[in-house]
């Protein structure tokens, strides 16, 4: 169950049964709730499925999926930024091939 709070230096959650205090970082570039809205349709989600678990164990499961999609998405990010470095190359030297050469 999701519930939150204001609070002067940031918001508190309460996250299967766990209150959590979340700030949106000192440039403001993470939206708290945000983030607890994820952990709480993983939760949703593993509820669906099936999953009848203790909160704390609900609590490692989501953990190890948000963990494992982050380790999927920095691996298709590293593998196209190589991709991409590639082509940069490729059109760099046939650019290189069909431009005369120039004389500094």
């Amino acid at each position: 169950m999701l519930n939150e709070m204001n609070f002067k230096d940031g918001l508190e959650f309460n996250i299967l049964g766990c209150r959590v205090k979340f700030n949106s970082g000192a440039d403001g570039s993470i939206d708290p709730k945000q983030v607890v809205d994820l952990v709480q349709k993983e939760v949703e989600q593993l509820k669906k499925s099936g999953v009848k678990r203790s909160d704390s164990d609900m609590a490692v499961l989501v953990a190890l999926k948000l963990a494992s999609d982050k380790i999927i998405l920095e691996s298709e990010y590293r593998n196209n930024i190589e991709k991409l470095e590639c082509s940069v190359s490729d059109a760099l030297k046939k650019i290189e091939q069909t431009s005369p050469a120039t004389i500094l």
